[in-house]
Order: C-alpha cells, then structure tokens, then sequence
C-alpha cells in the first residue's frame, strides 16, 4: 500500500505540483496504532493579492511546501 497526499493530488485549481518528495515519519507517539506523516512536495499557490479599480482581481503566485499531516494506522506484521 503506498501512501500520498489527496491535497496535492486533487486541489488543481488553487495549487500546482511541482515537485514530489516521499512522505517522512513524524515521531510522535499516537495512540490507538497510527501512524503520522509529514508532506514536504513542493506546490506553487495562486492567491489573490488585489482589486484594482475595474474590480479584476489580481493573483500573486507563491512557492511553498504542502505541510499536509497524514493519519495512517499501522499494520500488524
């Protein structure tokens, strides 16, 4: 079973994959057998910024890390 991030997989309108890291481990002790991952990928956000006077809106497109924390539990074996 392989394990990715839905958010930089699935949000195309707002965000754009750009680079693709593996997920890393975060060690924490969870209870209840989960597991906690961390995505690093590398996305490209279109925000908006301003309006100007007609009222069109203006984007400002910004590189940034997904920061998403995934919940996966644990397999026995």
């Amino acid at each position: 079973m392989t394990i990715e991030c839905r958010c930089c997989k699935t949000d195309t309108k707002k965000r754009k994959l750009i680079k693709r890291y593996p997920l890393k481990k975060v060690n924490i002790e969870i209870d209840d057998g989960y597991d906690e991952y961390y995505c690093s990928n590398t996305i490209e956000s279109k925000r908006p910024w301003y309006t100007n006077e007609r009222g069109k809106k203006t984007y400002k497109i910004t590189t940034e890390e997904c920061r998403n924390r995934i919940l996966v539990k644990k397999t026995k074996g």
